[in-house]
């Protein structure tokens, strides 16, 4: 198994690579708590994918994250997405059409981020840490919610 998934990781970058990527495609890792670590393929020196997690390489160093964290990996993706595109201070709510989980970026430390639905009951509440917050919205119904951090609102729809 983990060899298999290292020969379609390295045979995915590869391919992605050779077919004439551009500098805005790279290779983010997210992880559980919608963390990310994105690189421009032309920055990845190498990913290892052990055991116990995975290793992305790039001349600037490394950076781990083990996976029982690991939620998934993209590659041949666009990096000048939502952490490229936001200047310091700036808040991101994504996705917004959403079947689990909600990502709000962007944060001070230790703000609250709550959902209310449209009928204004409370959906979900976070506090941020490290300025990155992620909602649980699985369990709630379809519809239209909004997204509250205190300086912004954000309409999204839960599928």
């Amino acid at each position: 198994m983990k060899l298999t998934v290292k020969f379609l990781l390295a045979s995915a970058l590869l391919c992605t690579s050779m077919a004439g990527a551009r500098a805005d495609q790279g290779v983010m890792v997210v992880a559980k708590d919608g963390s990310t670590t994105s690189l421009t393929l032309p920055e990845v020196k190498r990913i290892d994918i052990g055991a116990e997690a995975v290793t992305l390489h790039s001349a600037q160093g490394s950076t781990t994250v083990p996976l029982s964290e690991l939620d998934h990996i993209k590659i041949g993706t666009e990096v000048s997405s939502v952490q490229t595109l936001l200047k310091e201070g700036e808040i991101a709510v994504w996705p917004t059409r959403v079947t689990d989980y909600v990502n709000v970026t962007g944060l001070a430390p230790e703000s609250t981020v709550t959902i209310y639905s449209v009928s204004g009951a409370l959906a979900a509440s976070a506090t941020a840490s490290d300025g990155t917050a992620r909602l649980d919205l699985s369990g709630a119904a379809a519809g239209i919610y909004i997204v509250n951090t205190g300086d912004r609102s954000v309409k999204i729809i839960k599928d």
